[in-house]
């Protein structure tokens, strides 16, 4: 499971739940929702793990992040909160993962799941900040970067790329 919280406003709070206990990874079920409390957002994302009771649940820690980590920490004691800072450099090293299994066809999710359309509207900027384009939202994306950053280390980038051909 992994979160990637909200400061308010349009961005949405996102909470995914992956079974990453074998490839293709599956994306089982999902919350995302812009416009509400981040107490309104944590019960959700509780009520998820408490019925998949993930093994891990990677939170993006930096800015809003931390209160997200310490509130969800707070009301699933169980919970193994992994913070996962994502700044420039992780946001390319976990985002290229995405990638790299998404080209290896490791990934299984709905058609209608908003990863899709994110991901089509994915940007790396001349200045190498990877972001959504104008007009659209990174947050699925992102929440997907998150949780997937914690998949076995032993699948390296080349296993991936022969794999896909």
């Amino acid at each position: 499971m992994a979160i990637d919280p909200n400061g308010g406003g349009n961005d949405d709070y996102v909470a995914q739940v992956w079974d990453i206990t074998k490839a293709p990874y599956k994306l089982v079920n999902w919350y995302a929702q812009a416009n509400t409390s981040g107490d309104y957002s944590t019960s959700r994302a509780t009520q998820l793990f408490d019925i998949y009771k993930p093994k891990f649940v990677p939170i993006e820690s930096n800015s809003i992040g931390f209160w997200a980590m310490e509130a969800f920490s707070k009301a699933r004691s169980s919970a193994n909160v992994i913070g996962v800072n994502t700044n420039q450099t992780s946001k390319r090293i976990n985002t290229d993962r995405l990638v790299l299994l998404l080209e290896a066809s490791q990934l299984s999710y709905p058609s209608d799941c908003p990863i899709v359309i994110q991901m089509k509207n994915f940007r790396q900027n001349n200045r190498g900040q990877r972001m959504a384009a104008q007009g659209f939202r990174d947050d699925f994306v992102m929440c997907a970067a998150i949780g997937l950053s914690v998949v076995d280390d032993k699948v390296s980038g080349a296993d991936l790329y022969r794999d896909a051909l």
